[in-house]
């Protein structure tokens, strides 16, 4: 998955937030993320970011 958009902060913050590894982390997602599933969302930063066509 390639970042071509700014990436939007977290609403709220968290001590385990992965903001500034998102980047990093999204190298290792797919091109095309058909449905995204954030069980563990924390502050929601990988939620918030990920291009899926849904996300729950």
């Amino acid at each position: 998955m390639v970042v071509s958009h700014s990436l939007m902060r977290p609403l709220l913050g968290y001590t385990g937030s992965k903001y500034k590894l998102l980047k990093s982390l999204f190298k290792f997602f797919p091109d095309n993320v058909e449905t995204f599933v954030d069980l563990c969302c924390g502050g929601c930063s990988v939620g918030l970011n990920v291009w899926a066509d849904r996300g729950l």
